[in-house]
């Protein structure tokens, strides 16, 4: 074999070995944006999650430092159910005495 065969099969065994590389990149990334994609809590799975952190930080076994994350966990969910709650809102139309809708108040 001489030396420009070999080094036609390294350049392609480098290239193939960059294809395989840049394949498994995009299986991550495609991945991770399939976890973004995931169905977000409803509002009723939110106040379920802020029942059962009350109930884990009431228990009184948590060190400071869990109960602080937790705290935070919490303050997120309320946010987001909130968020949640005025789109609803928003959304909400109503029955005026002529019989149109027009957005509730």
């Amino acid at each position: 074999m001489s030396d420009n065969d070999e080094k036609e099969e390294l350049e392609i065994e480098l290239g193939n070995s960059v294809k395989e590389e840049l394949k498994e990149e995009f299986k991550e990334e495609s991945r991770e944006v399939s976890k973004e994609e995931e169905k977000a809590p409803t509002l009723e799975e939110r106040f379920d999650r802020l029942e059962e952190l009350i109930g884990r930080m009431e228990s009184g076994e948590l060190s400071l430092d869990e109960s602080f994350a937790l705290y935070k966990e919490g303050l997120n969910q309320i946010q987001a159910a909130n968020e949640m709650l005025d789109s609803v809102e928003k959304a909400m139309l109503a029955l005026n005495e002529n019989g149109e809708l027009e957005e509730f108040a």
